[in-house]
């Protein structure tokens, strides 16, 4: 596989597919203490998203955080839009779930 190459990454678990996400979010926080503070509230907001055994309360808290501005994204300068077109795309979520 060359390095320019697309993967489809529907087939891998979602827990695969989660990190993945995260992983390319996270890389657009700024490398500063502040911001690695707040891509790791998005990463514990997206594993309790994506986790099968999370309780049903934290998936739902999980849900409110992504919809609208989320605001541990927008201040660290990363646009709320595009990281829940990166959760849909890889996905995470469904189309339409933050509707």
């Amino acid at each position: 596989m060359g390095a320019c190459e697309v993967v489809d990454t529907r087939s891998l678990g979602k827990k695969t597919r989660s990190l993945i996400a995260i992983q390319k979010i996270g890389s657009q926080f700024p490398p500063t203490p502040e911001g690695r503070l707040l891509a790791a509230v998005l990463t514990h907001t997206v594993r309790d998203l994506a986790s099968p055994s999370a309780p049903k309360i934290e998936k739902k808290a999980a849900r409110f955080c992504l919809l609208g501005k989320i605001w541990f994204c927008e201040v660290a300068g990363v646009d709320s839009d595009w990281v829940r077109e990166v959760l849909i795309r890889e996905g995470v979520v469904e189309d339409g779930y933050f509707e």
